[in-house]
């Protein structure tokens, strides 16, 4: 039987589509609705998630890893 999907699709199907989303959605929305900083020169969110500070690109979804005195 042929499925029109691949074998990775419980992953990788979510993930596609939710990213699809992010990617068509306003960033100065996501920044008001979700309290996350956004800086539009740099086009990244700056995320603090259990102790660590993530710089997160918009739209292509980049996450660096940031150390806490490089916020400002």
């Amino acid at each position: 039987m042929d499925f029109p999907y691949q074998k990775d699709s419980k992953e990788r199907m979510p993930y596609e589509h939710y990213l699809s989303l992010y990617q068509a959605a306003d960033p100065a929305d996501i920044s008001i609705r979700t309290k996350l900083p956004y800086d539009p020169e740099t086009k990244e969110f700056t995320i603090r998630l259990m102790g660590v500070t993530y710089r997160v690109s918009w739209p292509d979804y980049t996450a660096h890893h940031i150390d806490r005195d490089d916020i400002g």
